[in-house]
């Protein structure tokens, strides 16, 4: 072989040939690495395997020297294996507000998801009925973590009830009725035959409940209109006692207050009218 040729030979050998480009193996498993690796004619060892929240556990995180770096033919390469994500210990938060739960989760070094809201007799609106985790389980840490919250007591099927019942109901819960009259049922009258909003319906507290109650016109002999009831007299009542007579009596009430005076000093409509009917009353000096 000429000198020349050998000489080019040796220049080559020495400037790149000894060379070679280590691979990119990063999320094989640990033993397709090693495999890729010894084909490509290194000495491949594994290392001290480290937490990855993006790479899978017992997969490639990296290897050292790093994916195309240049090294000696034979060279030795070190793959470093995932232990998967970083796992906290959930906290407890069934019971705390949603802003509490939120900022208790973050500090512990987890991150909440949008929560989901769900009606319950149990627990008041706005906190935390459940969480996905439970409390104390590990947690891959890049994870969000599921939180159920307390949309409010499930509003009751109030149709078929009677009106008195359930603005009786109402008072003590917090709520407001509003009674409209329904005039083409065949139910007795005083009783509720439909209501918005609708059965199972979140309801917070001062919340107005509307609802049809049934006039009694609809179930007359031979289809006849069925009367109509006479409206207490409530001039100079407070607002509490005319009300409660009012919706005794089967209406709805609503109120205007006027500026000096708490007795009722006038009413309307007067005399006779279907169950059900609002009955208007005036609050002021008599």
């Amino acid at each position: 072989m000429p000198v020349v040729v050998l000489l080019g030979v040796l220049v080559w050998w020495l400037v790149a040939g000894r060379y070679t480009s280590v691979p990119s193996v990063t999320g094989l498993s640990v033993s397709a690495a090693r495999a890729e690796l010894t084909d490509a004619g290194f000495r491949v060892v594994t290392g001290h395997g480290r937490n990855s929240n993006t790479v899978a556990t017992g997969q490639v995180i990296s290897t050292d020297p790093a994916a195309r770096s240049e090294i000696g033919r034979g060279g030795q390469v070190t793959v470093i294996p995932s232990l998967g994500p970083v796992m906290v210990s959930m906290p407890p938060v069934t019971g705390q507000s949603l802003a509490q739960a939120q900022q208790t989760i973050r500090a512990a070094g987890l991150k909440p998801a949008a929560p989901t809201y769900q009606t319950s007799d149990g627990v008041p609106t706005g906190l935390v009925i459940s969480t996905n985790p439970p409390a104390y389980q590990s947690w891959p840490q890049d994870k969000p973590v599921q939180l159920v919250v307390s949309s409010g007591q499930p509003l009751p099927d109030l149709v078929d009830q009677q009106l008195s019942d359930v603005q009786s109901w109402a008072a003590a819960a917090g709520y407001t009725i509003n009674p409209v009259a329904d005039n083409s049922s065949p139910q007795p009258a005083g009783t509720i035959t439909a209501q918005q909003p609708a059965a199972g319906t979140p309801v917070t507290p001062n919340e107005v409940i509307t609802v049809d109650v049934s006039t009694g016109q609809g179930s007359g002999q031979n289809g006849q209109p069925g009367g109509e009831t006479a409206i207490p007299n409530v001039t100079g009542l407070s607002q509490a006692q005319a009300t409660t007579a009012l919706q005794r009596a089967g209406f709805g009430v609503q109120v205007n207050q006027g500026v000096f005076g708490r007795k009722v000093t006038s009413y309307s409509p007067t005399g006779e009218a279907p169950q059900g009917s609002t009955i208007t009353i005036n609050i002021g000096y008599l």
